[in-house]
């Protein structure tokens, strides 16, 4: 047997695995991250489609595969469905995302003439604007790909 001198200490990946090893893969991300990159991947197709007509709103609920386009006359009040509501325009019932901490009456989103605000109305496990927590009752402005988390509930928002 010969000694072979071109030996490396270093084991060298096969070609494709050099061309795919700075891909970003699931295994690759930490735990969680998927969600984030699904939001990312929203955003930018939200920003390459036609826009969002004047006076709507899309929202995106987290765990839905399909955006809520709606419009935005006055307000959209966020919340659980109950028979006092029955005939209140402008209603979105999240009563299915019940067990992520929904009030009934948890937020609403109003139209003024600056553009679209959020109002938490009191809600039990509160409301969050991009991560920061709100103040009960005061009004806090929306911008175009905002994050709004109602009680664990995460709901994006395009205008």
């Amino acid at each position: 047997m010969t000694w072979d001198d071109s030996f490396d200490d270093e084991p060298t990946p096969p070609d494709d695995a050099a061309e795919t090893a700075d891909l970003d893969t699931p295994a690759s991300r930490p735990a969680g991250d998927s969600n984030d990159m699904l939001n990312d991947l929203r955003r930018q197709i939200a920003d390459e489609d036609a826009a969002i007509p004047a006076g709507f709103i899309e929202l995106f609920i987290n765990g839905e595969t399909e955006p809520l386009r709606l419009e935005l006359e006055d307000q959209l009040l966020l919340g659980r469905f109950t028979e006092r509501f029955r005939d209140v325009k402008g209603y979105l019932d999240l009563t299915a995302h019940f067990e992520r901490g929904i009030s009934r009456r948890h937020a609403v989103i109003r139209r003024t003439a600056a553009g679209a605000v959020l109002v938490d109305l009191g809600s039990s496990n509160g409301t969050c604007l991009n991560d920061n927590p709100l103040t009960p009752n005061k009004s806090y402005p929306l911008k175009n790909g905002d994050r709004i988390t109602l009680g664990d509930l995460v709901i994006y928002v395009y205008m």
